[in-house]
């Protein structure tokens, strides 16, 4: 399969499982603005004006961010939820990353991921115990990259850092790296929507 292919089944697969219940769990937008506050401090000013280009505008949102928009040709664009929102604008700034449930599409990207967004070397001894035990291609399905997730949050541990996973209701793993008390923050006030690596299942 084609990384193209591939990475257009990923999209597809997130976005189109969501739709029933994100209707039961909207964000309205001050919370949108508080939640880019903890996962895009860096980018926020261009986060909240993608935000408020949006909210006023759906159309003229579509046209001025088309290179952006164009791998989402599958969506309905003017009718985006705030978590899709959310989600296409991390994955612009390479701020989350995805994981098919079955395992990664090259081996190390998660340890590689994060150690470029934290800008420092890691030992990653839990997650090298996971790989050394069971090789991917004999884990059952979904257990390899979970058991691989829960493992590189403990050596986060280490970093006073925590994996955050973005719930799309898809069979991918969405997700970035935040600090404790931003963690905790996000997961007590939007626990629909995020979550930590105790909540992964095979």
């Amino acid at each position: 399969m084609s990384n193209f292919f591939a990475k257009f089944i990923t999209f597809f697969s997130i976005f189109t499982k969501n739709t029933v219940k994100s209707k039961k769990n909207k964000i309205n937008k001050n919370e949108l603005l508080e939640i880019g506050k903890y996962l895009f401090f860096e980018y926020f000013e261009e986060y909240k004006e993608f935000i408020d280009d949006y909210d006023k505008d759906a159309r003229q949102f579509v046209l001025k961010n088309k290179i952006i928009l164009s791998k989402y040709d599958n969506l309905n664009l003017e009718k985006l939820s705030f978590i899709e929102l959310i989600y296409i604008f991390g994955n612009s700034k390479n701020k989350l990353l995805v994981t098919d449930w079955r395992g990664e599409e090259n081996e190390y990207e998660i340890e590689n991921f994060l150690e470029e967004q934290l800008e420092r070397e890691i030992e990653w001894k839990q997650a090298n115990e996971v790989r050394a035990k069971i090789k991917q291609d004999k884990q059952k399905e979904g257990e390899f990259a979970t058991s691989l997730l829960k493992a590189i949050d403990k050596d986060l541990e280490t970093q006073n850092k925590k994996l955050l996973f973005i719930e799309l209701y898809s069979d991918s793993f969405v997700y970035t790296v935040i600090d404790h008390n931003s963690h905790q923050a996000l997961t007590n006030k939007f626990p629909t929507h995020f979550h930590g690596s105790e909540r992964l299942k095979f």
